[in-house]
């Protein structure tokens, strides 16, 4: 930029700055960390949003306008605590203070076979042209968005390390991504496909990202994006999905004030015949979004990456009041850098029959589940025999939430069978086997690798590789060609496990080896079928089968959410002719 127009930015930067502090002077002076043990457990009702409302359209398949609003939300009990300032997922023909505003958002019902369109519209503004500045910190003089351009050394505007490094007032920049979606580049989400609200750039000198994109064909709009989600019968299959913020920078920001929400997609040729799971959205079917967070004496949030607080569907520590009967739970693990490790108080059992990618192969019987921050689980859980009874939810011997066996069963509605014994949608393995041998299908084994805060490239294998630390804008180093298939050989050379995240599609988990001797370690049994997220121990080589079947630019990543914000995450072009990448 020329010396004029840096200045015009300097004066957007000190008057947006100006007003912002202002407006965040009175919350500033009421910063006291909430003691959580003061928080009663188990004193409010678990909230099972319905789903979220369509919008008319002429679009073929479903259609959704949903916006980012801002409003204050109960999560601590109600009494005696002061509720929290969120931001929210929401239909655009609705006010932010109707129900139909959540966090976590009301999910998105989805039917494979049939289409999914989304207007994701950021509307994170007081009024027209008056924008809500961001309540936790930011750091400008890291990789972010930065949407102002002011960037330090060479980097280009904006998705730059900037300047000045204090807390950014503008206009907070947003972009959704469905987690797990087997979707196009331009709908993917990817984060530096940001885009500011309406009117954004009369104060910020870029309103959208470097990789601002959307589906084909439609109109350009000002402060929103339209994604389309094909949900192709030919490519995916039943399971729960969930939609995040995904900005260059604050993902973990973003997330924290409520930007997160589910997506379930039903039916095709790979899911349960009716009768065979307990069935009907929360009623015997209930989604579970489980998250940490802290929080101000005042309700605000207290930004960090491991609350001390555990968070339910948007309430702290809730209850819920169930019959003596099966309950299938679908469960989302939002945390940013805490694993889960749940169980029940009592020693009662789960279930698993799908994972993040699908139905396992066989059903599994399981006194702890374990996730990390992105996986999913599908379990049945049977309350069966426990009248009269509470059971307490609990991960590492935190509580998480308590169900309460006080309903009369309702013996109009039939029982399913034994989950244990249930015949699993099959789905074919990406190579095929003959006579129980796995023929090799792969065509090039790719070594990658994991540090403490980045990724990178492998020289070398087994003992002796040598990996290479890369940022997030270095050049892209993995470009698999379109409907190929690959070994990846992930090497975290750190001591810390990564829960590892590829968009654009599902993989199998071969097995993990010791990156210092060559023991080989067979995957969990909830790793079997396929998974978008799995966790790469430390000293090991996660080895995963990919197969690559939609082209363009995309991103693979640690999902520890402030990892990936602090630039463990790096390009994935799938290579198509038809859909070049361009330097991110």
């Amino acid at each position: 930029m020329t010396a004029q127009q840096i200045g015009k930015v300097l004066i957007k930067v000190f008057l947006v700055s100006a007003l912002a502090a202002t407006f965040l002077l009175p919350a500033a002076q009421a910063q006291v960390p909430l003691d959580p043990t003061t928080i009663p457990h188990f004193t409010d009702r678990l909230p099972l949003p319905t789903p979220m409302l369509k919008a008319p359209s002429t679009f073929s398949g479903d259609y959704y306008e949903i916006a980012e609003r801002q409003k204050t939300q109960q999560i601590l009990p109600a009494q005696g605590f002061h509720s929290t300032t969120i931001w929210a997922y929401g239909p655009k023909a609705k006010p932010a203070t109707s129900d139909e505003y959540s966090y976590p958002a009301h999910p998105i019902v989805a039917n494979v076979g049939t289409a999914v369109r989304v207007k994701w519209i950021n509307d994170l503004t007081i009024s027209p042209g008056n924008f809500i500045p961001h309540p936790l910190p930011i750091k400008q003089d890291e990789h972010w968005a930065n949407p102002y351009g002011l960037c330090e050394g060479r980097m280009t505007p904006p998705d730059c390390a900037g300047s000045p490094k204090g807390q950014y007032y503008g206009p907070v920049p947003t972009v959704v991504h469905l987690h797990g979606a087997l979707t196009e580049s331009t709908s993917d989400g990817i984060p530096e496909a940001w885009y500011l609200p309406a009117g954004g750039g009369a104060v910020a000198t870029f309103p959208r990202g470097s990789d601002w994109g959307q589906a084909p064909g439609v109109p350009l709009e000002d402060g929103a994006a339209t994604f389309d989600y094909p949900n192709n019968p030919q490519q995916e299959v039943a399971r729960l999905l969930f939609f995040h913020d995904h900005t260059l920078g604050i993902t973990a920001q973003n997330i924290y004030m409520g930007l997160v929400g589910g997506y379930l997609l039903k039916g095709g040729a790979h899911d349960l015949a009716p009768g065979q799971v307990p069935a009907g959205l929360n009623v015997y079917d209930l989604p579970l979004v489980i998250q940490d967070k802290s929080f101000y004496a005042d309700g605000s949030f207290q930004f960090t990456s491991e609350g001390n607080t555990i968070v339910v569907n948007g309430k702290t520590w809730p209850y819920l009041n169930v019959e003596p009967r099966k309950y299938r739970l679908r469960i989302v693990s939002g945390t940013d850098e805490r694993y889960l490790l749940l169980g029940f108080d009592n020693g009662l059992k789960f279930t698993q029959i799908g994972n993040d990618g699908g139905f396992l192969p066989n059903p599994i019987r399981l006194s702890e589940l374990t996730l990390t921050s992105g996986e999913r689980a599908d379990v049945i859980v049977d309350f069966s025999g426990l009248a009269g009874h509470n059971v307490v939810l609990r991960t590492d011997n935190v509580d998480v939430m308590q169900f309460r066996v006080v309903v009369p069963l309702n013996v109009n509605v039939p029982d399913t069978p034994n989950p244990n014994t249930l015949t699993l949608p099959y789905v074919h393995p990406i190579c095929s086997v003959v006579n129980g041998v796995e023929t090799s299908c792969e065509t090039f084994t790719r070594r990658v690798s994991a540090f403490d805060h980045t990724l990178g490239t492998v020289t070398g294998s087994g003992a002796t590789a040598k990996g290479t630390s890369m940022s997030w804008d270095a050049p892209t180093t993995e470009t698999p060609a379109v409907n190929t298939t690959e070994v990846w050989e992930i090497y975290n050379f750190s001591g810390d496990s990564h829960p590892i995240h590829l968009h654009a599609v599902t993989y199998e988990v071969i097995d993990r080896i010791n990156i210092a001797n060559g023991t080989h370690k067979k995957p969990s049994l909830g790793e079997g079928g396929y998974k978008d997220t799995t966790l790469a121990n430390g000293h090991e080589i996660l080895r995963i089968r990919v197969h690559f079947g939609i082209g363009g630019l995309f991103a693979w990543h640690c999902h520890i959410i402030e990892h990936e914000d602090e630039q463990m995450m790096r390009p994935l072009c799938i290579v198509d002719p038809n859909k070049p990448c361009h330097d991110h």
